[in-house]
This record gives C-alpha cells, structure tokens and sequence, in this order.
C-alpha cells in the first residue's frame, strides 16, 4: 500500500511541470494557424484513380473474377483439396 501511494506521488511530481508549462512559452513548439505557406517545392499531385487502374491491370483475370464473386455476395467454393480434406 506504501508502494502504491509513493508510486502515485513521483508520478504526480512528473507531472505538474507538464501541466504547468507556459504553452507561448521559447522552448515551446507552436504550430501555425493556417497552412504551410513556405517556399518550399511542392510535389506533383497524385492521381489515385490512375494509380489504382494500374495496379489492377496487373492481377490476374481469374483472380480478380474469384475477388468480385466474393464481394459481390458470391463466396467461392472450396473443392476438398483446398477445404484440407
């Protein structure tokens, strides 16, 4: 139970200069309101339509048929092979 109650104080002692500390204070990190206005090069915009038809061009067919099946309601059936019997 003294273990317990000191465990709590060093913890508390941790933790009042954290909650004391002056957020405007110079050692403190503020960030800006609005958005990042510097000059610094920006990168040319994504196209994630692009990027994913071009991904998908890359599977197979017969495995994008078995996916579509599967979210579309109909699950693929396991021949005994697969089903380990």
């Amino acid at each position: 139970m003294l273990l317990r109650k000191l465990s709590l104080l060093v913890l508390a002692l941790l933790l009042v200069p954290a909650l004391r500390a002056d957020p405007q204070s110079p050692g403190a990190t503020v960030m800006p309101a609005g958005p990042n206005t510097s000059a610094a090069p920006t990168a040319p915009a994504f196209d994630v339509k692009a990027a994913t038809d071009a991904y998908l061009a890359t599977v197979p067919p017969d495995k994008k048929a078995s996916s579509n099946a599967y979210f579309q309601g109909g699950h693929p059936r396991l021949t005994p092979k697969q089903q380990g019997s």
